[in-house]
Order: structure tokens, then C-alpha cells, then sequence
């Protein structure tokens, strides 16, 4: 979902656009009392609408459920950046050094759909980055980097060529002070060859409920109203009421995998492992070598909540494609799947997705 951004007196604001799901909600309240209100009335699509209204009603709640607002304030406090994040049933704010980000970087990149894009991104003393947008633009991202500049008086850096090694191969890292929420998903887990971390992506309780509604308001159009038009066909109902439990089954097949997977980043001595844990199997298990490692990335952009290492080989197929563009040429250029370890962040408070970032970097 896209984020949406604005600068108010010393602050930068990042938060998920409602309006839209606002309005599905209010269409869903509307349309559910009118099918109540004529109810068995003769002619009326009664059902109809009060299934529908039951759908918007139920999508609506579950975007506004999971949207989320970020706030980093200048100066509330000498020495120190103030974030502060919310969402429809928790708040929480922390602090963290105002010289722990060194620069902001303008970063021209390939998207996933071979499209140029521009990240702007905060880059941290240990060597990774924290986007915090992403334009189809450069003007735009230029006007957004300029106004970033001026609240945190870092200095912007644009590049426009192609993406050079980031990360740098020595360094110095000083971890902060993150303490973990007390219900937090992570857990650290280390062995005598390898060191490793973890963390769930769960939905909210609510959302499963919400999501269980939403099936119910197809269930409740086809079994009061569309069934009617097929009541002496008995072929046909089978093949629907068999195709609502199909999709009941995925609908409780997605929840359970919800509530089980995990994601896992296991490091060694001299390679980096990632992979997703869904119903007791690995999935899309990803090795890079340390010294192939060119950018570690987290994330506050909404649209774009993943953390992100790159390889040597995902920096030369995307520099390929930027080149190729520029040309005129061909630029479907396959960019090797195996070349960036890439992990779901989106349910993680920002304090959480900073503390595994300091894990990685403190053992790579």
C-alpha cells in the first residue's frame, strides 16, 4: 500500500492513505440497512446488498486495521531522533542518536517489474540504509530529498549511475539501545558453526475475523439470492457449493499459514542464509557469501516493507538494465533470484526491524 508522505514543522510524516477504505465502509454500512430495511420485500435484491454491504463493511475495517502512521521529530530532544508509531491498537515512540544516520542518498534502482525507479534513503554509520520512500520519478524524489535535508541538516547525495558497492568491508559498528517489546516475535538462536534470527508476520486477530466475514458475504449472496436463479438445476449447485468450500479451505489454509510462518536469516562464517517457514517447510532458501554483499536495506516506506541484502550479482543484472534503458535497448534482463535475500518486515514495529538489522551487521 502506498505511503503517504508529508513534512510538518519538524517532523516527517509516513502514513497509510484511509480515505478509500473509509469510504468502502460507509458504502457497506449504506447498502447493509437498505437490504434490512427491505428485507423479504418483494422484487428487492435484498440479499444482495446486505451480503455486499457485509464485504465492504469487512474489507474497509481490515485495511483501517492495518494501517499504520510513522513520525520522526527533530529536537524534541538535544542529540537525539524521535520516531514515533502507531496503529489502530498500539503506540509506541523511541529514541535513537541524531548522528547514527551519516547521509541521505538519492539512489536511482530497478523495481521488480524491470521499471526505473528512485529510492531515498537514510544511510546509518554501520553501512545499511532505511528507505524511506520510493518515487516513479526523479524530480519528485529530488523535491522529497531537499525537504529531508533541511529537517535533519544531513547532507543529499543523488546517484543517477549505476548502483556502486554500499556496503562497506570495514567498518565500525556500535550497536544502539533497541530493547524488544515485551510481546515481540523475535527470537535469536545460536550454535557453534552459525548464529541466526527469526520473526513472524502475523495479521492482527481481527483481520482473520474480518477475513472470515468477508467469505461470509459471498456466502450469503449465493446462498439467498444467486442460488435462487439455479434452484432446479442440481448440477449447478453442487459446483457452487462446492466451490465455496474450496475457496473456505484456502481462506483458512491462508490464516493457519499466516499464524505459522516465520522468517529466518542464519548467518556463518562466510555466507548468509534466508529462507520462510510455512507449515513446517522451507521456502525460498537464498545463500549469499559475505564478501559478495553490497547492500543491506531496511524499510519504513509501507509499499516496500521488506529487508533487503543484495549481492555483487543483483547490483550487475540491475546495472544492466539501467544501461540498457538508457540505450534504447533490450533491457528484459534476467535478474537471478537467488541474488538477493529479501524478507517480509511488514508486521514489525520499526524498533524490532532496527534490532535485526543490528543483528545482522554485528555478525557480517
Amino acid at each position: 500500500m502506498k505511503s503517504r508522505l508529508n513534512f510538518s514543522g519538524n517532523s516527517l510524516n509516513i502514513k497509510t492513505p484511509i480515505k478509500i477504505f473509509l469510504f468502502l465502509e460507509l458504502s457497506g454500512i449504506v447498502l447493509f440497512t437498505v437490504g434490512i430495511y427491505n428485507l423479504n420485500a418483494v422484487s428487492f435484491p435484498d440479499h444482495l446488498l446486505i451480503g455486499t454491504g457485509i464485504i465492504l463493511i469487512s474489507l474497509g475495517l481490515y485495511y483501517v486495521i492495518n494501517s499504520r502512521y510513522y513520525k520522526l521529530l527533530v529536537n524534541e530532544e538535544p542529540g537525539f531522533l524521535s520516531f514515533v508509531e502507531s496503529n489502530n491498537w498500539d503506540i509506541s515512540a523511541f529514541k535513537i542518536p541524531t548522528d547514527y544516520f551519516s547521509g541521505i542518498l538519492i539512489q536511482r534502482i530497478v523495481n521488480r517489474n524491470n521499471k526505473i525507479e528512485y529510492d531515498v534513503l537514510l544511510k546509518n554509520i554501520p553501512g545499511s540504509f532505511l528507505m524511506l520512500a520510493r518515487f516513479p520519478d526523479r524530480e519528485r524524489a529530488l523535491l522529497f530529498g531537499k525537504k529531508l535535508e533541511e529537517l535533519l541538516s544531513i547532507k543529499a547525495e543523488v546517484n543517477d549511475l549505476t548502483i556502486p558497492p554500499l556496503f562497506p568491508k570495514n567498518r565500525e559498528f556500535t550497536p544502539i539501545d533497541l530493547t524488544l517489546p515485551a510481546n515481540s516475535s523475535i527470537k535469536i538462536t545460536e550454535r557453534p558453526n552459525s548464529k541466526g534470527i527469526s520473526w513472524s508476520t502475523t495479521h492482527h486477530p481481527m483481520q482473520f475475523v474480518l477475513i472470515l466475514a468477508i467469505y461470509y458475504g459471498f456466502f450469503h449472496i449465493i446462498n439467498f439470492f444467486a442460488i435462487t436463479y439455479v434452484n432446479s438445476f442440481l448440477p449447478a449447485i453442487i459446483f457452487i457449493y462446492s466451490s465455496m468450500g474450496l475457496l473456505l479451505s484456502l481462506v483458512l489454509a491462508w490464516i493457519i499459514s499466516s499464524i505459522t510462518t516465520r522468517h529466518f536469516f542464519i548467518i556463518y562464517r562466510g555466507r548468509i542464509r534466508s529462507y520462510r517457514k510455512s507449515f513446517g517447510k522451507k521456502k525460498n532458501e537464498v545463500f549469499i557469501l559475505k564478501e559478495d554483499i553490497v547492500i543491506t536495506r531496511n524499510s519504513m516506506d509501507l509499499s516496500n516493507e521488506n529487508f533487503v541484502v543484495g549481492s555483487r550479482i543483483w547490483a550487475e543484472a540491475a546495472n544492466k538494465i539501467m544501461e540498457a534503458k538508457e540505450k534504447g535497448e533490450d533491457s528484459r534482463i534476467f535478474i537471478p533470484g537467488g541474488s538477493v535475500l529479501r524478507a517480509d518486515t511488514s508486521r514489525l514495529k520499526l524498533k524490532e526491524k532496527l534490532f535485526i538489522e543490528q543483528y545482522i551487521l554485528s555478525n557480517i
